[in-house]
């Protein structure tokens, strides 16, 4: 039963963080400034600041989240989310949607490919 939990909870997470890379590739993608990509929820536990972006692990292991400049709060500056078009904005807020869309394409077709199993009579 325990195992069960484990391989749920480190599913779910890893659903949760390639639902923020979605995120974080179209936010790069149109130019819009990462500000921080975190695996778990604050306070921080290690840190790693790489170009412009914090990749961090924190303490609460619940959840991840990307910080994009502009998101929350107005921000001046071509590099900010509230001064982006609103079809990149848009995108940029589908991409974690969209990308569980191509991983279940991806899965199905590696599944499908190996051969999917079959009802025997």
């Amino acid at each position: 039963m325990l195992l069960v939990i484990v391989i749920a909870f480190v599913s779910l997470m890893g659903l949760i963080i390639l639902h923020e890379l979605g995120h974080f590739i179209l936010a790069r993608r149109f130019g819009v400034k990462v500000e921080e990509f975190g695996i778990g929820l604050p306070p921080r536990i290690f840190g790693k600041k790489i170009g412009e972006t914090i990749y961090s692990l924190n303490l609460l292991p619940f959840g991840a989240f990307v910080k994009i400049l502009g998101e929350e709060k107005r921000e001046e500056g071509n590099r900010s989310f509230s001064q982006k078009p609103i079809w990149q904005r848009a995108l940029i807020v589908l991409g974690g949607v969209v990308s569980f869309w191509l991983v279940a394409a991806v899965l199905l077709s590696v599944i499908m490919g190996l051969g999917a199993p079959t009802a025997v009579d």
